[in-house]
């Protein structure tokens, strides 16, 4: 008998819609078929690999052991979420593709806050709504971007008011290719600065 932690099957499918956010997040691919190329990680496919690794043959298995009203445990009741999601991200091994997914799977479940308290996982979704880029790569880039933005502007409080903001529109327009959306517009410059820029 498998202690899921669903107290239902809408839960069921609230932690799939999660998980496959996070995966998505951390770049994780699904490894299937006979050929195990890496494709996209979809919501039916999470669902699938996510029943598997919780011990059920499928996500159908899953949902009639969840309408059974089966035992039900969140990971995080006893203050053992670590401890779940570190046995967890193990079983989820042979179905994910990454170099480094042995630790993508881990973060991934914690970051959305895989199999907890409706609380956890509403503060999680929060989060990752939040988020200002699809991918951790993309975070990690902003991160970089944001750390010499800041570094810069710091010792320069002196600067005109055209270099200022031309400074800011670099920064914005390098923020936008990184998230792969429309640069803003060039700030208007006088013509006696031009040439600097």
């Amino acid at each position: 008998m498998h202690i899921l932690p669903f107290h239902g099957i809408a839960e069921a499918k609230e932690n799939a819609s999660a998980l496959q956010k996070a995966f998505q997040f951390y770049s994780l691919l699904s490894v299937s078929g006979e050929d195990c190329l890496p494709s996209t990680l979809g919501l039916q496919r999470t669902q699938e690999i996510m029943a598997r690794a919780l011990g059920c043959t499928g996500w159908r298995d899953l949902t009639r052991t969840v309408s059974l009203g089966r035992p039900a445990a969140y990971f995080d009741s006893e203050d053992t979420a670590e401890l779940r999601h570190t046995e967890l991200a193990a079983k989820f091994l042979p179905f994910l593709e990454h170099e480094d997914k042995d630790r993508r799977i881990y973060a991934a479940l914690s970051f959305s806050a895989f199999g907890c308290t409706p609380s956890a996982r509403k503060e999680a979704i929060s989060i990752m709504k939040l988020m200002p880029c699809g991918t951790v790569e993309q975070w990690h880039q902003l991160q970089m971007l944001e750390s010499g933005y800041r570094h810069a502007t710091r010792y320069n409080h002196g600067w005109p008011a055209e270099e200022a903001a031309m400074f800011h529109w670099q920064y914005e327009k390098r923020k936008a290719t990184i998230l792969g959306i429309s640069a803003p517009p060039k700030p208007r410059i006088s013509k006696g600065r031009r040439k600097a820029f």
